[in-house]
């Protein structure tokens, strides 16, 4: 079991990633813990709930570096309270051994990842 929470604004536009080194289920894993950031334009960027034009495009993941998606029972990504739902959970990687939210925001915010 491990949880990140990010003490600094951790969806913002700067790429960041924490490299991890663990055992899982038996299985030694590294893990790789980051983001991606698109700035939209005006033109692309959506409305809010509030009203408020969502310029940033993240994704916020987990990367099975080095050791089988496999051993990883599932990551919880848990978001600002304005987000609808706040938690996603993603129990199966992608192919290339993601466990991903990809999300657009008007703000900056910290989030957790389990």
């Amino acid at each position: 079991f491990i949880e990140t929470i990010l003490e600094r604004p951790f969806i913002s536009p700067r790429f960041f990633r924490i490299l991890y080194k663990t055992m899982g289920n038996g299985h030694e894993l590294v893990l790789d813990v980051g983001q991606t950031y698109t700035r939209l334009n005006t033109a692309t960027g959506k409305r809010a709930r509030t009203g408020q034009l969502k310029l940033h495009q993240w994704m916020l993941y987990v990367k099975v570096k080095q050791g089988s998606p496999k051993a990883i029972h599932s990551v919880s990504f848990k978001l600002h309270e304005t987000f609808s739902p706040r938690q996603y959970v993603k129990s199966v990687a992608t192919p290339d051994g993601y466990f991903a939210t990809t999300q657009t925001s008007y703000g900056f915010f910290q989030a957790s990842v389990k």
